[in-house]
């Protein structure tokens, strides 16, 4: 059984690695900086171009999120 045992052990550090890959893709896609670049006042179809990227992006987040979470659950 240690066979088994360190698939699931590198499993689960790869599991790791690509949660803190998206945190810290959330981290940046959340910071001042860029929102800023988004709060020009336009719009598109009516939507506030800050308010469109910052559903798109949570939207988007979670997704990556439920895939990695998915994929990684299974075995």
């Amino acid at each position: 059984m240690p066979h088994r045992r360190a698939f699931r052990l590198r499993k689960t550090k790869a599991t790791r690695d690509k949660l803190i890959a998206a945190f810290l893709l959330g981290t940046g896609l959340f910071t001042p900086p860029l929102l800023t670049l988004f709060m020009s006042g336009s719009r598109v179809m009516g939507v506030p171009l800050f308010y469109l990227y910052v559903f798109v992006a949570w939207i988007s987040l979670t997704a990556l999120l439920g895939l990695i979470a998915e994929r990684d659950s299974g075995e």
